[in-house]
């Protein structure tokens, strides 16, 4: 047990320590409408920046959902709560530099699946 606290001090240690290069990131996301599965799979870009210093950070998104908040915890993964005035979701980051996303995302009553990958190079938008 005192392994599994020192590993996990030692990750967040980690992740404040480097979450200068986790600042605005770009993912492609994917998402899909869980209530109505049939009608397809949908795409889109987000800028994400994220603030390790005070446990948050934003997402900027020119999807529908609006830009969002989020409540950020450090564990073995990163994981983030999202809102909103219309959305609430959980996100988990995913890789040695969070390259993957997926999560849950609720929005005006619709319930969306979620999952992003990180992409090099200039973001469609950019958080400011």
């Amino acid at each position: 047990m005192k392994t599994i606290v020192k590993l996990a001090v030692l990750l967040a240690t980690l992740l404040l320590l480097s979450g200068a290069s986790f600042a605005d990131s770009c993912y492609d996301l994917n998402y899909i409408n869980l209530d109505n599965p049939t009608a397809g799979i949908f795409t889109g870009s987000a800028s994400v920046g994220l603030d390790y210093g005070d446990n948050t950070g934003h997402a900027c998104t020119d999807l529908w959902i609006g830009d969002l908040n989020l409540s950020l915890f450090i564990g073995l993964n990163l994981q983030a709560l999202a809102y909103n005035d219309n959305c609430t979701g959980f996100f988990k980051f995913h890789g040695s530099d969070n390259n993957v996303v997926n999560g849950i995302i609720t929005c005006y009553g619709y319930r969306f699946n979620i999952w992003a990958h990180k992409i090099e190079g200039p973001c469609a938008i950019s958080c400011m």
